[in-house]
């Protein structure tokens, strides 16, 4: 059989295929790879960890927890069988006794360890003890202990303390980080700040049908226009003026917009920097010289020049808005490059272009992501741009050398946009090349010469710089900031995944903002479809400077263009099996492998940040392809609801548009000042300001104050004990510092306190495991910081007469600073003379010995 003969038939095994292995790949990455950490259930125990509170971002450090679990028995079983796992490394111990496992040394993580330990049990009460060591995520244990009539497993029964902290009941793995606050919510305020949809529903809703009646008269008339021309194509002038209102709408938008503020959006400030080096210092920085350091520089690039040519020489205000005009024309150069796309994917349907059009240019996602200074804009536009130009090769039987051309220098500008778009890259490349191959195989040598020049432009426009990269990161050109050798060690709650963080939905559709902490599907949606993630803020009671309640309703309405979306997957699928055409399997086969890319970095990175949907705008082609199939599966090809889904469509889109016109007196305000109008911030900034003026007592009872309102803080708690102990009161200082490590056990500041107010109350061991702890929990290139607290560390055991352990310390520092080398040089002597003085008293008990009769 060949694929000339039987087509639909290979178009359904290459599907088939595709699909099995994507799922296979993520399988294995999920239960096998130890790069992954996600916890797999398995009945009858429950992965645990120690109930840390949310925080945005922790940094990589070691953090040590212990469980226990205490259990009687009548009588001891034959046979006792122990099957652990831990995240990732650890050590067991029963009844005191250390249990000899296959070594827990963090390789291989997700497999069982087992042994029989019967003989290390006794009757009555029995002790079992976990140590669990992680550096990057939290440390977790599963375990199941079963015998004739004894079944120990881990589950909320189990205690554990980390790093110091007091005990407390472990937390099942399960739980969902959005139910990790122990704080009660202020229900009035989350109505405020986090408006319900259905609620905002109610409240927009003469706007809303304004607009619904708005749409259903511009569909009829648009739908009669068509109508009349029959098949006759559409002329150029026609689609020039759908692309020029759609471009009028977002002119306004960013008009109305002006003097939004600069520290709106995803890691404004970091990128902000990579410009200002580019313009200033006239240079490229790299991956270990900063948060953003590690994006290709074709955005900063032209940042830098479009600043330049404004005669800007810093990154202020006035420079911010400058910048955002970048945006504007990157978004409207992605509408046109979606719009001369789906003209090449749907040839004689221009109602259909139009839906796809409007949906396309209209997602909610779009209309904030490019207001920021992000390169997150240009990778998106430049990747629509290399599809097109592919799409439009591919609808063409022949394609010259200068075609080629263009479209390496599409993807070349897209990969210095931004890696990820090697997703299309590789995609563009292989459908491309297959097509022809396929369609001519006796040219074979002229399509390899088209793919040689693609490749050369591609190479040309990028290729230095992953080049230049590769060379400083020995030989990796895809360094990010979440590798170790960028220097930016860095981990994110809940720092590890279950399944029910794949398959939980809701969250988005009752409570939008941060509804990213409920699970991966939410965290799509809500920044799919809104700005779900705050505009890079992160906090509820920060919300952005979008319209908030208009926001909350367009999450409802945008259900249906979501099963729009859905459904359009599928048809797409039974279409190319139906029909193969490479062009529209180009378009799936982006989707797809985007969708793969986004699951596979949260399994990678299992961070409730990482889940964002424009991280898929490359694909916003295929997605605007696969909403015009399925709004034509659900909607058109239904002539008694084509109007109510016209109207819909129209709807949604214009109440998009008018969510992110901003509050022209929220636009300017620096979120933190926003975050200052909430009850907990007007408490932090009556303390700073009482503390600004000397006023300590009133400083302190402002930050209780605060705390009350906001437990789960860990700074709050740092800045209290600050305070209490500058005021004298030592056994206050340490109760507030004891309660924030419960709350933040890997605060590395509140180790180091914690040290010196144990040390100051005459416990030097404890303060030696405080100081002991602040070191670990600091980056690796933080030299200087971690010697300190190791100098630190080795005076407490010198106080707790441990003079030898504390040298010990010392030597294993390298090169040491003036301070600590003085403590090693009376360390080494007072070793010296310890030896020498135990040397002596042998001598004497060994005479002593000899003499007696």
């Amino acid at each position: 059989m060949s694929v000339r003969q039987r087509p639909q038939a290979w178009a359904a095994l290459l599907l088939a295929v595709a699909v099995a292995g994507t799922l296979a790949l993520l399988h294995r990455q999920a239960t096998r790879d130890d790069g992954a950490p996600f916890f797999v259930a398995e009945a009858p125990a429950e992965w645990i960890t120690y109930p840390l509170a949310p925080v945005p971002v922790r940094p990589q450090g070691e953090l040590d927890a212990s469980f226990t679990r205490r259990f009687v028995l009548d009588q001891v079983p034959e046979r006792a069988w122990l099957a652990v796992r831990v995240h990732r490394s650890g050590s067991l111990a029963l009844n005191g006794t250390p249990i000899p496992f296959p070594p827990l040394d963090g390789r291989a993580w997700k497999e069982r360890r087992e042994a029989d330990v019967a003989p290390l049990l006794r009757p009555g009460e029995n002790v079992l003890e976990v140590r669990c060591v992680a550096r990057s995520g939290p440390a977790a244990l599963w375990l199941v202990l079963e015998g004739d009539g004894l079944q120990v497993v881990s589950d909320a029964s189990w205690t554990v303390t980390q790093m110091g902290a007091e005990e407390a009941p472990a937390r099942l793995a399960r739980t969902p980080l959005s139910e990790w606050g122990r704080a009660e919510p202020d229900l009035e305020l989350l109505d405020r700040e986090n408006p319900r949809p259905l609620a905002a529903l109610r409240a927009r809703a003469g706007e809303i049908a304004a607009l619904f009646a708005a749409g259903a008269v511009l569909s009829l008339a648009i739908a009669f226009a068509l109508r009349r021309r029959g098949a006759e194509p559409l002329p150029a002038a026609a689609w020039a003026a759908a692309w020029l209102v759609m471009s009028g709408a977002w002119l306004a938008l960013f008009v109305h917009n002006q003097g939004l503020h600069g520290a709106w959006g995803f890691d404004s400030a970091s990128h902000q920097i990579y410009v200002k080096v580019v313009l200033q210092e006239g240079r490229l920085p790299l991956a270990d010289e900063g948060w953003q350091m590690y994006q290709p520089p074709l955005y900063y690039l032209l940042s830098a020049g479009w600043l330049a040519l404004g005669g800007f020489t810093t990154i202020d205000q006035a420079a911010v808005e400058w910048l955002r005009w970048l945006g504007f024309g990157a978004g409207i150069l992605s509408a046109l490059f979606v719009l001369l796309a789906l003209r090449e994917l749907f040839p004689g349907r221009p109602g259909l272009v139009l839906c796809g059009f409007v949906f396309g240019a209209s997602l909610p996602v779009s209309l904030y992501l490019y207001q920021f200074n992000t390169n997150e804009i240009l990778a998106a536009t430049l990747s629509s741009g290399s599809l097109w130009w592919t799409i439009r090769m591919l609808r063409r039987p022949e394609s010259g050398l200068f075609s080629h051309a263009v479209l390496g220098v599409f993807l070349g500008l897209a990969m210095l946009a931004k890696f990820s778009a090697l997703i299309p890259v590789v995609l563009s490349l292989g459908v491309l090349f297959a097509a022809r191959s396929l369609a001519e195989p006796r040219r074979l040598s002229r399509h390899a010469l088209g793919l040689a020049v693609t490749l050369a432009c591609l190479l040309a426009v990028c290729g230095w710089h992953y080049a230049r990269v590769a060379l400083h990161f020995d030989g990796n050109p895809f360094v990010g900031n979440w590798d170790e050798a960028s220097g930016q060690a860095w981990w994110q709650d809940p720092g590890y995944h279950t399944l029910g963080d794949y398959t939980r939905f809701g969250l988005a559709l009752e409570r939008p903002l941060m509804s990213a902490v409920a699970g991966v599907p939410d965290a799509l949606y809500s920044t799919l479809f809104g700005d779900g993630m705050v505009s890079g803020v992160g906090r509820t009671h920060t919300p952005p400077p979008w319209h908030r309640e208009r926001m909350a309703a367009g999450y409802l309405l945008a259900l249906l263009p979501a099963l729009a979306l859905g459904v359009g997957v599928l048809v797409g699928f039974a279409d190319f099996v139906r029909r193969p055409r490479a062009e529209r399997f180009l378009v799936i086969a982006v989707l797809g492998a985007t969708v793969y890319a986004i699951l596979s970095m949260t399994l990678r990175l299992p961070f409730y940040a990482q889940a964002k949907a424009f991280y898929g705008l490359s694909a916003l082609v295929p997605l605007a392809f696969c909403f015009a199939l399925g709004f034509d599966a659900l909607v058109l090809r239904v002539r008694a609801l084509a109007p109510l889904g016209l109207a819909w469509l129209v709807a949604w889109a214009a109440l998009a548009h008018l969510t992110y016109r901003g509050d022209p007196a929220r636009l300017p305000l620096d979120p933190l000042e926003m975050e200052l109008a909430v009850d907990e911030g007007r408490m932090v900034a009556t303390a700073k300001e009482a503390l600004g003026r000397g006023d300590r007592e009133a400083g302190i009872l402002a930050l209780r104050r605060a705390l009350e309102l906001d437990p789960d803080r860990g700074v709050l708690h740092q800045l209290l004990a600050e305070q209490l102990r500058l005021a004298g009161r030592r056994d206050e200082a340490l109760d507030a510092v004891r309660a924030g490590l419960r709350v933040s056990p890997a605060g590395q500041t509140l180790h180091g306190m914690a040290g010196e107010l144990w040390l100051e109350s005459g416990d030097p061991m404890r303060a030696a495991y405080h100081f002991g702890a602040s070191a670990s929990l600091l980056p690796g290139h933080a030299h200087g910081h971690i010697e300190e607290a190791r100098r630190r560390q080795a005076e407490a055991l010198r106080a707790a007469g441990r003079s030898r352990e504390a040298l010990a310390l010392l030597q294993g520092l390298g090169p040491l600073s003036a301070s600590s080398a003085r403590l090693y040089d009376e360390l080494r002597r007072e070793t010296e003379a310890g030896a020498e003085a135990d040397g002596a008293a042998a001598g004497q008990r060994e005479n002593s010995t000899a003499a007696s009769p």
